[in-house]
Parts: structure tokens; C-alpha cells; sequence
């Protein structure tokens, strides 16, 4: 109750890291929307991350809520470059929006987050489009045929022959 109190105060006065600190030690993870929203606006993902592990192993709120938390800790490990953990989260039980998550690393140029998210659902369209940009193109041409949309084989195409690819 205390350190809930405080945390609350803590987060009031955009003190997330000490915040999520005082979360974790009440294991209070009632106002995760919260926390999420206010650290994600201050790129405090790495603090972020013990907050979510904590709520995740509370097995806290509605399946909304799991959904959530899931989706944030995907977000979290991509912001700051845990592609080891990433790759984990998403292999392991989880009801993150993934796809979500792969869109939004995308438009933000992280393309190997993104082509591991986007490949642990099989949407080969969206998986081409990065491997385009990490320059993988075998790969996106293998992606192109299993999306099988014309939309995907010309973006592939183009970028193949752009970059004088024609193996």
C-alpha cells in the first residue's frame, strides 16, 4: 500500500524509472496503462520492461489488459534492441498484437524487429517489405511467393532490380 502510494506520487511528478521501482517492489500492477503510456512517452523502456515481467507474473486483469501488457514488453524489447529476448517473447505463450507491434517498429525503421515479428505470424507480405529494406532480397523474393500478392512482387521486384539483384 505504501509503496503503491508513493509510486502513484512518483509517477505524478514524472519520476517513472523511481515510479516503476516502487511499483515492482508493492507488485501493484493496477495502473499498468499508466505506466505504459508515461514511459513509453519518456523512452524509459529498459525500466518499463521490469514493470511489465512483474505484471506479467502476477497474472494480472482480464485478458485485455494480458494483451496489453504483452504487447507493450514487445514493443519495449524492440525499443531497446533486445532481439535475443524479442525473439523469446514472441516463441513463448503470449497474446501480444504482434502485428501491431511489427507496424509500428516499421515505420520507425527497425526492420530486424519488425522481420522477426512480422515471420513468427507468417505475414510474408509485410515480412517481404522489410527484408526489401535490410537488403535481403533472396529472401524477400522467397517471402514475395509465399505472400503471393501483386502488390508485394512488384515492391520486391523493383527494389531487386534497383539494386541490380537478379539471382
Amino acid at each position: 500500500e505504501v509503496w503503491s502510494s508513493l509510486a502513484l506520487a512518483q509517477l505524478e511528478g514524472n519520476q517513472i524509472a523511481d515510479a516503476i521501482e516502487s511499483f515492482v517492489k508493492s507488485k501493484d500492477p493496477s495502473e499498468y496503462q499508466r505506466v505504459i503510456q508515461t514511459a513509453q512517452d519518456a523512452d524509459e523502456y529498459h525500466a518499463l520492461i521490469t514493470f511489465l515481467k512483474m505484471a506479467r507474473q502476477k497474472d494480472f486483469g482480464t485478458q485485455e489488459a494480458r494483451g496489453e501488457i504483452d504487447t507493450a514488453m514487445l514493443m519495449a524489447f524492440a525499443r531497446t534492441n533486445q532481439m535475443a529476448e524479442l525473439e523469446e517473447f514472441v516463441s513463448s505463450p503470449n497474446i501480444a498484437n504482434v502485428e501491431e507491434v511489427g507496424e509500428r517498429c516499421a515505420e520507425m525503421g527497425m526492420f530486424e524487429a519488425a522481420r522477426m515479428l512480422f515471420s513468427s505470424i507468417s505475414k510474408h507480405d509485410k515480412l517481404a517489405s522489410c527484408l526489401v529494406r535490410l537488403k535481403k532480397y533472396a529472401d524477400a523474393v522467397e517471402a514475395a511467393r509465399k505472400a503471393n500478392f501483386t502488390r508485394t512482387w512488384k515492391e520486391v521486384l523493383v527494389a531487386c532490380v534497383k539494386a541490380e539483384e537478379f539471382r
